[in-house]
């Protein structure tokens, strides 16, 4: 079996329909999981702390392609 490992993922922006849909797809597209997250709405502001699990290879991805997901959303 492969080794798990973890990345952090953080980010604000302003609220909209379809952020954690798009941040879920994001992270499923680069095959890792979602293991833990805390989200909430302040003042139209929207905040996300993410623990993602995956194989090393597949967290160094999304650690290089995150631009990807802050342009989609805003974040």
């Amino acid at each position: 079996m492969a080794d798990t490992n973890h990345l952090i993922l953080t980010a604000v922006g302003p609220d909209r329909v379809g952020l954690v849909k798009k941040i879920s797809e994001f992270i499923a597209r680069h095959g890792c999981n979602i293991e833990d997250s805390k989200m909430a709405v302040f003042c139209g502001e929207f905040a996300v702390i993410a623990l993602i699990s995956g194989e090393g290879g597949s967290l160094v991805k999304i650690a290089r392609d995150y631009r990807e997901i802050e342009i989609q959303t805003g974040l």
